[in-house]
């Protein structure tokens, strides 16, 4: 759940979209990073993917996603590291992306 605790602080000058909109993209970058920490995965190869789904509207492949990976998993983990890093990937686009529309 994401907090969004200063925004009793805004004053009178200041447009809400703006600084919600600034939130968001903050709360972004760090649920990439966190991405990124946990699955061991470099940073450009994760945004590149984000923007490849958002384009085609397509998965990623299984070798993008390994070739992103610092550390490639041993044959019988694959399915299962392949399924959570998309998973985490278009939850990441739902919740930051998808779920917006028009603010």
């Amino acid at each position: 759940m994401l907090c969004i605790d200063y925004m009793p602080h805004l004053s009178a000058e200041q447009n809400i979209k703006e600084v919600f909109s600034e939130f968001w993209t903050k709360e972004k970058i760090e649920a990439i990073k966190q991405l990124c920490a946990t699955e061991g995965m470099d940073r450009e190869a994760v945004l590149q993917m984000l923007d490849t789904y958002q384009f085609t509207g397509k998965e990623p492949l299984r070798e993008t996603v390994f070739a992103a990976l610092d550390n490639k998993p041993k044959l019988l983990e694959r399915k299962n590291v392949f399924e959570r890093i998309v998973d985490k990937l278009l939850s990441i686009v739902r919740t930051f992306d998808d779920s917006m529309g028009d603010i």
